[in-house]
């Protein structure tokens, strides 16, 4: 039984199997076969850049955003929640003022908003009898109330949380993201807002510019 013939795509040469026309294509047309792989190799490394550029771009946290002083806070009063539901008590605009307060917008399901739990509570630990700490949990579906409860019995933040179940407080102050920081200085203007996962020590420095 004959082989089937292959032939060269450069000159047409005709030879009887794949290695001999590899040899051949290497020996006569290197320049050739060498660009197309090189080319080749270039295309992945280009794909390869782009899929974990976009992939990093996708996963990174929000970084933070620092912006500065705009208003004074406005009067709210929203139930205090923690690991057992919507308390009784309730949070009121006299909170805000006499001491400097830092506000956290937060939901549940944020993964960066996990993340400062561990920050804030060794903040709190720190500066709790001067600076007054309290995050707002927002709404945006039925079950956020439980799942917000969840979240406090879970991570176990040893700072006030309040449930903003029409995120009246959120909108006033026009909160995109989460989380969110507003810090207010004793008198209850706001100093600086914060958007984005921030570190111990940049919001570290935010909270002793407030007894400056």
């Amino acid at each position: 039984m004959s082989s089937k013939s292959l032939k060269c795509k450069y000159c047409s040469s005709i030879f009887n199997s794949q290695r001999s026309l590899s040899q051949h294509v290497k020996i006569k047309h290197s320049s050739r076969y060498y660009s197309y792989r090189i080319l080749f190799v270039l295309s992945i490394i280009l794909v390869s850049s782009f899929v974990i550029y976009n992939i990093d771009d996708f996963t990174s946290p929000y970084q933070p955003k620092v912006s500065g002083p705009t208003f004074l806070v406005s009067d709210f009063n929203l139930p205090i929640i923690d690991s057992n539901g919507i308390s009784s008590n309730s949070i009121d605009s006299s909170y805000l003022k006499g001491k400097p307060v830092i506000v956290e917008f937060m939901v549940s399901w944020c993964p960066y908003c996990e993340n400062m739990v561990p920050i804030l509570n060794a903040l709190h630990s720190e500066y709790g009898n001067d600076i007054n700490f309290i995050s707002i949990a927002l709404s945006w579906s039925e079950s956020d109330e439980i799942e917000t409860s969840n979240f406090i019995r879970k991570h176990k933040p040893s700072w006030i949380h309040v449930f903003d179940a029409e995120n009246s407080f959120a909108e006033k102050y026009s909160i995109d993201a989460t989380p969110t920081f507003l810090i207010f200085d004793k008198d209850g203007s706001l100093v600086k807002r914060i958007e984005g996962e921030i570190s111990y020590q940049d919001l570290e420095i935010e909270l002793k510019n407030l007894e400056n």
